[in-house]
């Protein structure tokens, strides 16, 4: 893996711990909520991944209010989509592609979803690193 590649990552991460997951889970401590962790994670990770690769970072997907994401839903209803391919046999998930029910149906709308998402950031990490 190339130097700077590591350091910036490192430098993302490290960044988001301390601005975003921290302070995020201090307040739910003094607040005395309950949150699902597994999606605070998910959501820490959302935002690490997006700037790492675009360059730029969502940061509003880990807040208190839990706002809905729409990547997330649909990387969700992809992985789903996905398990099932592995469990029913070809010829269903097959006919569930064709006729465009159920889990197929539920990849066909992710996989837009996650190109728009997917594109929009990448655009907007360009219009930062031009500016």
């Amino acid at each position: 893996m190339h130097l700077q590649f590591r350091k910036f990552y490192t430098k993302v991460l490290l960044d988001n711990v301390n601005k975003g997951l921290i302070p995020f889970l201090e307040h739910v401590a003094e607040q005395g909520s309950v949150v699902d962790l597994q999606d605070s994670f998910k959501r820490h990770i959302y935002d690490a991944a997006c700037t790492i690769a675009t360059g730029y970072n969502p940061s509003n997907t880990l807040s208190v209010n839990f706002l809905e994401n729409p990547f997330i839903g649909g990387i969700g209803d992809a992985g789903e989509a996905m398990l099932s391919r592995h469990i029913l046999p070809g010829r269903l998930w097959k006919l569930q592609r064709w006729l465009g029910i159920g889990n197929e149906k539920k990849l066909g709308v992710s996989k837009e979803t996650v190109h728009q998402v997917v594109t929009k950031y990448i655009y907007v990490g360009q219009e930062r690193r031009t500016e």
